[in-house]
């Protein structure tokens, strides 16, 4: 009796270490699939980087502070293109419209990222005027009397190059920025923002 009472438990712990450990294989599987799928290269695409013109027009956002605590309320203010004027020698910028943001985010929205921009690259953004785009938001409500303007989203262009970063909000130091290539891509965002016209 006792043999066949062993032999029993035997049975069943036999069975729940078979279930354990083909749903430890399903779930690997699972994440192989999955993992595979997605591709975790480090590559980011700019449109999962950026603001989609619809939301970026209407942001209105909580910045989060220390242990869960709100540091502010805070909305959008205006989107800027700043560059370098040869002929007056000065940095211009422009207030750049929903429409015209629109325009270069579906121009630059499917591209991917540089997964290990190299040194040579990060040094071509060392320059004492960078162009760039600028999404600025200030305080509302009773944190306005902070008169606190911040930049939430800033991409940088190389002059004359086809290299463009856009900056990672709260980021860890060293891994702040994102590097893409587009050929010419200063002179085309230079062309959609400077149109006087949309």
């Amino acid at each position: 009796m006792a043999d066949k009472v062993n032999s029993s438990k035997a049975k069943q712990i036999k069975v729940l270490l078979g279930v354990l450990t083909s749903g430890l294989g399903f779930g690997i599987l699972i994440a192989s699939a999955t993992l595979y799928r997605y591709n975790p290269s480090g590559s980011y695409q700019a449109n999962n980087v950026l603001l989609d013109p619809e939301n970026t027009y209407t942001l209105r956002f909580v910045e989060p502070g220390p242990k869960g605590k709100s540091e502010g309320k805070y909305i959008f203010e205006g989107m800027y293109f700043t560059h370098f004027d040869s002929n007056t020698r000065q940095q211009s910028s422009v207030n750049v419209s929903k429409e015209k943001y629109a325009a270069f985010y579906n121009l630059i929205g499917k591209e991917s990222s540089i997964v290990e921009p190299g040194v040579e690259i990060v040094s071509l953004f060392n320059r004492n005027h960078p162009a760039f785009l600028a999404l600025k938001v200030r305080p509302l409500g009773e944190d306005l009397s902070k008169g606190i303007e911040q930049t939430f989203s800033r991409i940088e262009f190389v002059d004359d190059g086809d290299y463009y970063r856009v900056q990672l909000r709260q980021s860890a130091p060293g891994a702040e920025w994102i590097y893409f290539n587009h050929p010419k891509i200063y002179q085309e965002a230079h062309k959609i923002f400077s149109q006087t016209h949309d």
